[in-house]
């Protein structure tokens, strides 16, 4: 549930930082009111952990990278928020169904209903910024591709790490004996000098 919060949180921060890039005070309208859904949402998330948890939980915040930057284009950012809000909502939905809280699975099917509605938000601001239906749909496809890229890469860095910490414990595990050996007899040897 702390995760959740912190990642509506996230997207509440990223929908903030492209109000000013869209150029329809409409569009800016309906973005900042899925904004202010993401920060109730991460509100909601964060109180559930702490109640679930039976004591206030202090997790660091995570690093925050901004996905739309001066470089990157509006419709591209668009394009790569609504591929994650409508994998978002499949998830919550089947949280919703797999949760055994009741709580949770209360929340899930909440938030579910709102993510919804950010995609419809977010489709008719794409279409807006990309200035027509095929050329959304293009940058939507290559934004899937985008994050399943990173999503690989993180399987890989994880299994990476995981193949690192081994080796490193391996290495420890035969080699350590003898660096003990050698402390010892360094130990012996030496004579505090007065």
């Amino acid at each position: 549930m702390a995760r959740f919060s912190e990642i509506e949180a996230d997207s509440g921060w990223q929908f903030l930082r492209a109000l000013s890039r869209l150029p329809s005070s409409k569009h800016r309208a309906l973005l900042f009111d899925a904004m202010l859904e993401e920060k109730e949402h991460a509100a909601q998330f964060s109180a559930l952990s702490h109640r679930l948890a039976g004591r206030r939980l202090n997790r660091p915040q995570l690093e925050r990278k901004a996905l739309i930057d001066e470089g990157d284009g509006l419709a591209d950012f668009l394009a790569y928020v609504y591929a994650g809000e409508l994998d978002i909502s499949g998830e919550f939905g089947a949280y919703s169904r797999a949760v055994p809280i009741p709580e949770a699975r209360a929340l899930f099917a909440d938030i579910q209903g709102d993510e919804a509605d950010h995609h419809e938000i977010l489709w008719a601001t794409l279409t807006d910024s990309a200035e027509n239906v095929e050329r959304a749909q293009v940058l939507v496809r290559r934004a899937r591709r985008r994050r399943a890229w990173k999503d690989w890469q993180g399987v890989g860095k994880g299994i990476g790490d995981k193949l690192l910490g081994f080796w490193l414990m391996l290495v420890f595990v035969l080699l350590g004996p003898f660096g003990v050996f050698a402390a010892r007899r360094r130990l012996a040897t030496h004579r505090p000098q007065r």
